[in-house]
């Protein structure tokens, strides 16, 4: 397949002039020029939830960010857009932390995954730690997009401090992708308990 190319050429002209540049104490002063706002990717397929760039796509059930990091409640969602080819098989990736204060209360936790309101995998969890799971996701699910990628506990724990339900912890949020890990290196990050990683096919 033949790639189009488009490239845009711009000609800055200098135009030279008689008058005497004036000395520097009656030159006005130049305005402080503001550092340019990073651009957003008019496609997202992940993204930080801790980000506020990208709170459009944050859609419910997360808590003021923290380090980085944000709690979740019982069921959390965000939006994000299919990547192409949308013929290819596809995965939700989901990288989060069972935490202590969630294990010891419930003593396990199973995770569903949903899909634009589809149910595409559950997964039960009887340990803290963190955890790398990855479900497939039927391609007609897709066909919406950007695609609501809502998850759900089934056990959460109190927040001693203002009595909310607390779930799981989230960095990055839930991904679509195209390649399945096989293998997950934490990279030096701070992990506490084992690391999983877990492939499953949809229920």
């Amino acid at each position: 397949m033949k790639t189009r190319t488009l490239i845009a050429f711009l000609f800055v002209g200098l135009l030279a002039c008689s008058r005497k540049e004036a000395p520097p104490s009656a030159r006005k002063p130049e305005a402080a020029t503001a550092p340019a706002t990073p651009a957003i990717p008019s496609a997202v397929y992940d993204l930080r939830v801790a980000d506020p760039a990208y709170k459009d796509r944050v859609l419910r059930g997360f808590y003021d960010a923290t380090q980085g990091w944000r709690w979740t409640s019982r069921k959390f969602a965000v939006s994000l857009d299919a990547p192409p080819p949308l013929d290819s098989p596809t995965f939700l990736v989901l990288d989060f932390n069972a935490p202590d204060e969630l294990m010891n209360a419930a003593h396990d936790v199973t995770v569903t995954a949903r899909v634009n309101g589809q149910a595409v995998g559950s997964k039960k969890y009887t340990k803290a730690g963190r955890y790398f799971l990855q479900f497939n996701i039927p391609l007609e699910l897709l066909k919406k997009s950007p695609a609501e990628l809502e998850f759900e506990v089934d056990h959460t724990a109190k927040d001693p401090e203002n009595g909310r339900e607390i779930g799981l912890i989230v960095d990055l949020s839930p991904k679509l992708r195209q390649t399945v890990k096989t293998h997950f290196s934490l990279n030096g990050e701070l992990s506490h308990g084992n690391v999983s990683t877990e492939v499953h096919e949809r229920i």
